[in-house]
Parts: structure tokens; C-alpha cells; sequence
């Protein structure tokens, strides 16, 4: 570390403000090992780098909804398809060919 602004730290309060928690919520997430903390007498401090991870980690990675979209639309297509091809296979079979 090389600087003054590396050792900076958040309080709990800070941090609990920042997630829009509770401050026991911040202190479990220390004590779980979750959120890395560190012990400065008797309290916690946390480095805004270590906060950044945290949320990070905590992104929900969501499926790229347009790939999902374009494959619900393939099935239904296929399905369709399916659906008249069979229509159509079953309309020859009933109907008897014309005899002279």
C-alpha cells in the first residue's frame, strides 16, 4: 500500500448506509467472512476496495434475454410447423384420392 487515500476505511455505519442495510447486517456479513473487515480496537473498519468486490460478488448474472427470446421463438415456430405438416399429412391420408 502506498498513500494516504490506501487507508482509508468505512465504518459499519458507512457501509450499512452505502448497501441500504442494517448495521448488524454489515457486522454478520464481516463475521461470515462475506465482507472482509478489519479489527481496529474495538471496531470494524472496512476498505472501500473491499467493498466494491462485495457488491461485485454480489451481482446477479442474469442470461442474455435476447439469445432467450430468439430460441422461445424458434420452439414455437418449430412447433407450428410441426403442427401444419402433421395437419396437412393427416388431411391426405382421410381424403381418398378421385377415382374416374
Amino acid at each position: 500500500m502506498s498513500g494516504l487515500e490506501d487507508l482509508r476505511t468505512l465504518t459499519v455505519e458507512d457501509v450499512a448506509e452505502v448497501l441500504g442495510v442494517n448495521v448488524e447486517t454489515v457486522r454478520r456479513f464481516a463475521r461470515e467472512g462475506r465482507l472482509p473487515a478489519y479489527r481496529i480496537g474495538a471496531r470494524l473498519r472496512f476498505r472501500p476496495q473491499d467493498l466494491d468486490r462485495f457488491v461485485e460478488s454480489c451481482l446477479l448474472k442474469v442470461p442474455d434475454i435476447d439469445a432467450m427470446l430468439r430460441q422461445a421463438r424458434d420452439r414455437r415456430v418449430g412447433l407450428v410447423l410441426k403442427r401444419k405438416a402433421a395437419a396437412s399429412a393427416a388431411g391426405r391420408k382421410t381424403t381418398a384420392p378421385e377415382q374416374n
